[in-house]
């Protein structure tokens, strides 16, 4: 809550998607789910947090567009690209809820960056996404390029703050235990060294 207020940003509670505006990242479809959820959710506040390149202009304008149609102009902010990198856990600290619906991913390090900062996280099914998930105990996996699923989760995680909060706690439970820089660091080693033992 502290992180949040820090902003400066309407509302009490931030849902936030991190990583360049673009199909692809399945940006589209948060914001379509927003639109969805927000009406019954006011003290809700969307935020899309990432750079937007040249190419991709017109695709912001037109979600901004469908946001306004929403009644919700505000309500969904579009933040940019985070010019000082060193300013991003305190964004990822200040969500409750981080969506990462990506339309194609292979690891995809959002979805864990997310989990370290205890937030609950909404997946999609692509990458190792499943593998890093339990749903409905440290956070959601949802189908890819599927708004009614995503904003049904979305609709379900803010819905009950003490359960949001104990999943997020979970969620840095499962990287410290699983996904850490030293443990993946001793994982990839312990594949070399097995590889290396066996006779040529």
């Amino acid at each position: 809550a502290k992180a949040w207020k820090a902003l400066g940003l309407p509302g009490e509670f931030g849902i936030g998607i991190f990583g360049r505006v673009r199909p692809q990242k399945g940006t589209e479809e948060f914001v379509d789910a927003l639109c969805q959820i927000l009406p019954a959710r006011p003290g809700w506040t969307g935020c899309v947090i990432g750079e937007t390149t040249p190419a991709y202009l017109d695709f912001q304008r037109s979600l901004e567009a469908r946001v306004e149609k929403a009644g919700l102009k505000g309500r969904v902010q579009f933040i940019g690209k985070v010019e000082d990198f060193d300013e991003i856990p305190r964004w990822y600290r200040a969500m409750s809820v981080v969506a990462v619906p990506s339309r194609v991913e292979g690891f995809g390090l959002t979805c864990l960056e997310a989990m370290a900062s205890e937030c609950a996280v909404i997946a999609t099914e692509t990458g190792v996404f499943p593998e890093i998930i339990d749903t409905g105990e440290n956070g959601w996996v949802v189908p890819c390029e599927d708004t009614a699923a995503l904003a049904e989760r979305l609709s379900e995680a803010t819905a009950d703050d003490f359960a949001l909060t104990e999943m997020g706690r979970r969620a840095r439970e499962r990287v410290l235990d699983r996904f850490t820089i030293e443990k993946t660091a001793e994982q990839t080693a312990g594949v070399y060294d097995a590889l290396l033992d066996r006779p040529a």
